[in-house]
């Protein structure tokens, strides 16, 4: 598997840069590159989540993080067990808390047919900046179906 270029055909909209990316892991010098079947999680992640959401909002979706090797994940203080050391989550970035339920929403009301099933969905802030934290399961896992808002 190449790790460059796009995702895939299926989302053309993300690059393997962006969803390995990470400003923390590449100041310390940490290669943040998913095995084989991690990566595949990733595609799964952007072709069945992250590309109908940018279709639906016909406008870039911006990553603040998707994967991160456990070396990383623990550099950014990352829960162990953290579904983004899986290639399973993304944190998405948002202008406002309207836009973040509005991103919850579209998961919500899609999901009334089983077809984007999800782990966990987490609005949360940081200063000004707004994200929606995105884990997914992969095909055959009992999704969680948690979600929650932190306190602002």
């Amino acid at each position: 598997m190449i790790l460059s270029g796009i995702i895939s055909e299926k989302a053309p909209n993300f690059t393997w840069e962006e969803v390995i990316y990470s400003k923390k892991g590449r100041s310390l010098g940490y290669a943040n590159i998913p095995d084989e079947q991690t990566a595949e999680h990733v595609q799964h992640l952007c072709e069945n989540y992250l590309q109908p959401l940018r279709d639906h909002l016909a406008r870039p979706v911006e990553l603040n993080s998707c994967y991160r090797s456990p070396a990383v994940n623990r550099a950014v203080g990352g829960a162990p067990q953290s579904f983004h050391v899986k290639g399973q989550a993304a944190d998405i970035r948002c202008d406002n808390v309207i836009e973040a339920c509005r991103m919850l929403l579209f998961f919500v009301e899609r999901n009334k047919d089983g077809q984007y099933p999800w782990h966990e969905m987490l609005i949360s802030k940081n200063g000004i900046k707004w994200w929606l934290h995105l884990a997914v399961p992969m095909p055959g896992d009992t999704p969680k179906m948690t979600t929650s808002v932190s306190r602002y």
